[in-house]
Order: structure tokens, then sequence, then C-alpha cells
């Protein structure tokens, strides 16, 4: 809640107290990661999806600044927009990019809110991502042809990833 406190000086012409609002540190509520859920304590991702971040947070000061930041298994990992991020490292969302996140990895967000006066809360969320898909057979029939002539047929079965990213998709094309 807003607080009143009083200056110590007084303007000279009237001699009537100032009256200066003080804000209690704004408080991070929660952080989500949009359209997954949270299983044992951190959020499955797959790779190849955007991720975003959403921080839930209140405060009775209007004028926060937020900062994100990373700590991960892979010390090489940073947060920069436009590299790994879609939005800027100032919003109370991050929006990662496809393909920024290492598959198999364990990675620590952290953002800070601080208000005007300096008073600030930090919120983390861990966010797992979900290993390569695995142990699958890929069988292409007939094994030679002509481009364009000859009629393939493409089978890929029994391949496997983590239960939260499945079913898996399969996407073949013609490549040098």
């Amino acid at each position: 809640p807003t607080a009143a406190r009083f200056s110590p000086t007084h303007p000279p012409s009237t001699r009537t107290p100032t009256f200066v609002p003080t804000y209690g540190s704004p408080v991070i509520a929660k952080i989500y990661c949009q359209g997954y859920n949270e299983v044992d304590g951190s959020f499955m991702v797959s790779i190849s999806s955007k991720v975003t971040m959403i921080s839930v947070w209140e405060s009775h000061d209007d004028q926060i600044e937020f900062m994100w930041g990373v700590s991960s298994e892979d010390s090489a990992f940073v947060l920069k927009y436009g590299l790994t991020t879609s939005s800027s490292l100032t919003n109370e969302y991050l929006v990662l990019l496809p393909h920024a996140l290492d598959a198999g990895q364990k990675y620590a967000f952290e953002i800070r809110a601080t208000n005007r006066h300096g008073a600030s809360d930090n919120g983390f969320i861990n966010i797992t991502t979900a290993s390569l898909p695995r142990g699958g057979l890929f069988k292409v029939t007939p094994s030679s042809g002509t481009a364009l002539e000859t009629e393939y047929l493409f089978i890929a079965t029994n391949w496997t990833s983590d239960p939260s990213v499945l079913p898996l998709s399969y996407e073949f094309f013609y490549g040098e």
C-alpha cells in the first residue's frame, strides 16, 4: 500500500508539511510459461517452438522497470534481442525465438521488477528443454532414382521424445 511521510522541511510561505508518497517493493507473484504445464518445478518446452514467459506482478507504483536474466548449464547462452529473443529484456514478458535454446538443457530465468524508488523483487522460472527425437527408423524406398520422376516412399517409425512434446511431426524436403 501507499504510505505517506512528511518532509522535515516546510515551504516557507505555508509552513504546511509536504506530502511525499512512498511505495513498497513491487511483488512478483509468479512467472508462467504460456502454453506449457509445470512438472516437478520446471516447464518442459520444445526447442522448435516460440516460448513466452509472462510475469504476474503487482505494485501501487505505476513506474516499474523490468530486467530479465538467465543462467544455464550452457554458460554460453545469453539473452539478446533479435538473436535469442523477439522481445526486449525490459518487458514484463519475455519471448524466446524458436531454436534459441538447446535440447535436453535446464535454464533458470529471472525477472527483476524495480519501482521508481529503487525497491525491487525478483521472480524465477525453471525451463527444461525436451530431448531431441530418438530411437526411430527412417527408410526411403527406392534407395535411388531420378528427381521429379521417381516416386519415393518415406517411412519414419518408432521415434520418441519427452512426453510433453508428443505427438512428433515430420518434415521431408530436398536439400543439397
